[in-house]
């Protein structure tokens, strides 16, 4: 991904609190990273927060309780995942969202997803969704 998923400010929720994990990659204490994406009111931004957490039922927790707040965040995998459903006519799939999404041009010109920010000129955004040329 063309993202800096990797940045040092990260959230670390305990088997206590509650939030909404995505699978993705090991990290230390045997806690998974997840990422929960906030899009700006004119969906020109996204924020990217990531959490760590021992598994997804946690961070799922926690994207109820946000959106229960008004905030809708959208869970973000570290690991892209091939399509789970049929094609949707005229989406895309994000490997990364794991859902049918659309695609739009952000202010750089280059086509990215509608809610992670990951372009279209992804190595498995192009695979999954057939894009080679």
């Amino acid at each position: 991904m063309r993202h800096n998923f990797y940045s040092s400010d990260s959230v670390s929720l305990s088997a206590s609190s509650t939030a909404t994990a995505v699978a993705g990659p090991r990290s230390r204490d045997d806690k998974m990273i997840f990422y929960l994406a906030f899009r700006s009111r004119r969906r020109k931004r996204v924020l990217l927060v990531k959490v760590l957490a021992k598994n997804e039922e946690t961070v799922r927790q926690l994207v109820s309780k946000l959106g229960g707040k008004g905030l809708h965040p959208h869970l973000v995998y570290s690991e892209p995942a091939p399509p789970s459903s049929k094609k949707v006519p005229n989406r895309l799939w994000c490997p990364y969202c794991r859902e049918w999404r659309g695609l739009d041009a952000n202010r750089a010109g280059y086509t990215v997803c509608e809610v992670c920010g990951v372009s279209d000129m992804d190595y498995h955004t192009r695979q999954y969704n057939r894009l080679w040329r």
